[in-house]
């Protein structure tokens, strides 16, 4: 049996300044063997040194869990931060693991190298970009949009494509569509699994839609030749350790959405322009919550998608309407996603606080909001679906208090976006 395993996808967040630090095993990427490095101060006899750079590590500010993290200075070219520990072999182990923050601005370049006295060695660690996950949602626009209320509202409603992002941050990329026009998917598929196959063995993930997850772009990082199932990580799947799937999957999602194929990540070729992404992105979160788009047609008698205040607004009027509705699942995934991308909307924003100072104190209120924001809206979730599950029974009070913690919410998105927008005029 074939198995190939690529850099673990969630190897992009990589070193220690988050609070953990481990090594992944190699021998089966569905098999959840790691050596803790760094969990809120070294482990198993891991230590730490430096050259020409400054080392906290009981750093506590930014912190991605725990107590406590790695905060690294580097003070010049050339500078050097390294962990260390006598004895230690790689052969067991495929990726190095953890969380990054990349300060104010984020992206740094970094180099990181990890081998031990036989010479064995990790392919990580060519051209790392540091920024934050907060960031990127924020750039992209997604830590902001809000659409529907439907069980494919997160994945239409967004700001920009997955490739527009990827060239927004300056990297090339070659798109595999599965879904042109007279294109037979069953007939190209086996074309598009190979170049993804291709990529993993280079040690480079690819971008497969619905590999793992429903109508999602998932990261596949490994393959089983034997058994034709592809590992990796979506939103929700593979969380605990490799998801795993029939790599043919990535066509089976013709009954709801067309098959988008995969997207390979090239070389970067430009630096990503930061105030203009920054600026744009703040922008585009006032826009898309104020929008109107089809809430002229809302009171007829089709559905249709409504977006930012609007889409809040009937979210919660649904709610509070008689007869009394069950829950659906599209109010789950809803509720799944926004509560945890706008709570990246309060991460960002106070990202862009340090870098803009004389926005800081809009910018921070704004992040305050959009936390209550998604307070509100786990709170809501939590009473709804007691363990995730679907409820069986509309209950007439539970719906009440549902409406209740929804007008909040979209209040504080109301007021998260009025300090987007303050800051917007402080910045310009």
């Amino acid at each position: 049996m074939s198995r190939s395993l690529g850099l673990n996808p969630s190897a992009v967040w990589v070193l220690v300044c988050g609070g953990v630090l481990c090594l992944v095993a190699s021998a089966a990427p569905a098999v959840t063997y790691s050596h803790m490095l760094y969990d809120d101060e070294f482990q198993n006899m891991w230590t730490g040194g430096s050259y020409r750079a400054e080392v906290d590590a009981e750093h506590e500010t930014r912190v991605y869990n725990g107590v406590h993290s790695m905060e690294v200075t580097l003070e010049s070219k050339g500078a050097v931060c390294f962990l260390c520990k006598n004895g230690r072999s790689l052969k067991r182990h495929s990726a190095l693991v953890g969380w990054i923050h990349g300060g104010s601005e984020g992206g740094q370049d970094l180099r990181l190298v990890l081998t031990d006295s036989d010479g064995n060695t990790l392919p990580t660690g060519h051209g790392l970009r540091l920024n934050s996950p907060a960031y990127i949602q924020g750039l992209s626009g997604g830590a902001f949009r809000i659409g529907g209320i439907c069980p494919c509202a997160p994945t239409c409603a967004c700001a920009m494509s997955t490739q527009d992002l990827l060239g927004l941050l300056g990297y090339g990329y070659t798109y595999l569509s599965l879904c042109e026009e007279g294109m037979d998917p069953e007939q190209e598929a086996d074309a598009v699994i190979a170049r993804v196959k291709d990529e993993v063995r280079a040690g480079r993930p690819a971008i497969v839609w619905h590999a793992f997850t429903t109508a999602e772009w998932d990261v596949v990082c490994g393959f089983d030749e034997g058994n034709g199932t592809f590992f990796g990580r979506g939103s929700y799947a593979g969380l605990d350790g490799y998801a795993e799937a029939d790599q043919r999957r990535t066509i089976t999602c013709t009954a709801i959405c067309p098959p988008l194929g995969a997207i390979l990540v090239g070389e970067r070729a430009s630096p990503l322009e930061a105030r203009e992404a920054e600026i744009a992105s703040l922008r585009e979160a006032v826009q898309h919550a104020h929008s109107r788009e089809n809430a002229d047609k809302a009171d007829g008698g089709d559905w249709v998608m409504l977006y930012g205040l609007a889409c809040y607004d009937r979210w919660a009027r649904d709610f509070q309407a008689g007869p009394p509705r069950l829950p659906t699942m599209g109010d789950r995934y809803c509720f799944g996603v926004y509560r945890s991308t706008h709570r990246a909307a309060a991460g960002y924003l106070r990202e862009l606080a340090v870098k803009y100072p004389e926005a800081s104190t809009h910018l921070e209120r704004g992040a305050m909001q959009f936390t209550a924001e998604a307070d509100a809206l786990h709170a809501c979730a939590e009473m709804l679906f007691p363990d995730w599950q679907l409820p069986q029974e509309a209950d007439a009070d539970l719906n009440a208090r549902a409406a209740s913690l929804l007008a909040q919410a979209r209040d504080h998105y109301a007021r998260g976006i009025d300090g987007v927008e303050a800051a917007l005029g402080q910045i310009d």
